[in-house]
């Protein structure tokens, strides 16, 4: 009797632990999740954006219980502007985005980061990061095979990783100094550092940390040369003649092209990309050596230029590096609008006008082989996982060069196989004729075309195959272009009626008509 009443307690506790157990598991995964959802918080989705939907949650959820990834798929938010990237694995290569990922910043301190970093097909790491924070890179590459990663490698104001064996201030010490012996310090902190002392000391130092703890162990693709200048730091004496001239200058150069040179001698196929603030000119002997640069703060007021600068640089240093696989970096932020660095960390919504520059950055990059565009929240503040709805689009391959005046005089276009971008870098708007292949998200009034506002772009893609257009037709088959080799200019047939300006002309914004008189 005693016997069964032991069993039975013994059953009672069994069963109470085991409901214990449950109930933890059950808070600790809503927990989780709440965290997630709570950085998910007031997000938008882009208005004016006209999506091809072809993965519901649920195939993404299929697809991440087939790879072994726990965790639901990522709900689209509706006010700040950005969601978190979902963790699925990457079924097709978007083929344009990359991520400028140096810092450790509350944006960042979600769950499953790994996995939501291999959304980006370029991702730029900082290697201290990755050791503190655990970031796997062998998870980044099972999530998305075609993931290029590379090392963030600061030349100007190291990290801790680099500092390791280098001298402390003395007379013999590898730091960048003004004609009268003190020292240089940037706007980050910390002190600038001499390329030329002591015989190129500080390059050499590199070239070891950047070989042993970056590219011999084969994890990551390349690097990312930040501060990698064209020119010296305004006061900084290189030679020690207490004059700065050309000769500082000459100096400066020759120690960059020497880290460079040595790097691509023993390193052939890595990738190599320096930013040194705007494209450097097309003079400029780097582009010998490297497979593209970094425009920071593209669009912005701090040192990053308006449109024509971009495009200006962009097409330049392309064609300068086109001699390999090319990786230029359009990295747009938010530091525009007179916005310090201080309001860059705290902004917690974009703008409209954030929106418009993101658009226009985007749109522009597209519009060119080797282009990988970036939106975070800019200098000395790059660590976000800020997803986008344009993000989500695969375009395909591109089946022509860009192409101008198409919809109207100073427009830029380019098609690809699934879509069209459009950039509008002018000061009146462009009509675009909505046809058989796409429909607009929200339908404009007065007609059935899509309006691309001044100094705005917009990445049109084309329906589902037996959805219907804005006019109510059914999308075929017939209604697609066939892929061609991007470099071959394709027949003019489209699944949208494209009118350029001689059938409408420029949008006279006051009288709010075309100029061949119908209203708009």
């Amino acid at each position: 009797m005693n016997t069964a009443r032991d069993c039975g307690r013994k059953i009672l506790l069994l069963h109470w632990m085991a409901c214990v157990a449950l109930g933890m598991t059950l808070i600790h995964q809503l927990s989780a999740h709440g965290r997630d959802q709570a950085d998910q918080r007031d997000g938008v989705t882009c208005a004016n954006l006209f999506v091809w939907k072809s993965l519901g949650v649920s195939v993404a959820e299929t697809a991440r219980v087939k790879a072994g990834i726990a965790g639901r798929a990522v709900e689209p938010e509706t006010g700040r502007g950005w969601s978190l990237p979902d963790f699925s694995p990457v079924s097709s290569k978007r083929g344009y985005l990359a991520n400028y990922f140096h810092m450790d910043l509350p944006d960042s301190r979600v769950g499953h980061v790994s996995e939501r970093l291999a959304q980006w097909d370029v991702v730029i790491l900082n290697h201290d990061l990755v050791e503190a924070r655990r970031v796997s890179i062998e998870r980044m590459r099972r999530i998305n095979p075609r993931v290029r990663i590379l090392a963030w490698v600061p030349l100007q104001g190291p990290n801790n990783g680099m500092m390791k064996g280098v001298p402390k201030k003395s007379s013999r010490d590898w730091y960048a100094r003004k004609t009268d012996g003190s020292y240089l310090v940037p706007h980050w902190g910390g002190n600038l550092m001499n390329p030329c002392a002591q015989g190129r000391a500080w390059m050499r130092h590199v070239l070891r940390y950047a070989r042993e703890e970056c590219l011999a162990s084969g994890r990551y693709d390349g690097l990312m040369l930040d501060c990698l200048w064209h020119q010296p730091p305004a006061g900084l004496d290189v030679n020690g003649d207490k004059v700065v001239d050309q000769g500082d200058a000459a100096g400066w150069q020759d120690a960059m092209l020497f880290l460079l040179r040595e790097l691509r001698a023993a390193f052939p196929q890595a990738i190599l990309v320096g930013n040194g603030g705007l494209p450097w000119p097309h003079e400029s002997r780097y582009y010998d050596f490297v497979n593209g640069c970094m425009h920071e703060n593209a669009l912005g007021d701090q040192f990053g230029g308006d449109w024509n600068v971009l495009w200006n640089s962009y097409k330049m240093a392309v064609a300068r590096a086109a001699h390999r696989p090319t990786y230029h970096f359009v990295q747009v932020d938010v530091r525009a609008d007179q916005r310090s660095q201080q309001d860059a960390a705290r902004l917690s919504t974009l703008t409209a006008n954030d929106r418009r520059r993101f658009r226009l950055g985007l749109g522009t990059t597209l519009l060119l082989d080797g282009g990988y565009f970036g939106f975070d929240r800019g200098d000395c503040l790059h660590g976000q996982l800020w997803w986008f709805e344009e993000y989500n689009l695969d375009l395909g391959r591109p089946l022509e060069d860009y192409r101008t005046d198409r919809f109207a005089h100073g427009s830029l276009s380019r098609e690809f196989e699934n879509g069209i971008v459009i950039v509008n870098p002018t000061e009146t708007s462009i009509k675009v004729p909505a046809g058989p292949g796409f429909a607009a998200h929200e339908k404009e009034p007065g007609g059935e075309g899509i309006l691309v506002p001044p100094w705005d772009a917009r990445v049109l893609v084309k329906l589902a195959l037996g959805s219907k257009d804005s006019l109510g037709r059914s999308v075929s088959f017939s209604e697609r272009p066939k892929a061609k080799d991007h470099r071959q200019k394709t027949e003019d047939v489209r699944p949208w009626l494209a009118v350029g300006e001689r059938d409408y002309g420029p949008l006279d914004e006051l009288s709010g008509r075309w100029d061949d008189g119908r209203p708009r």
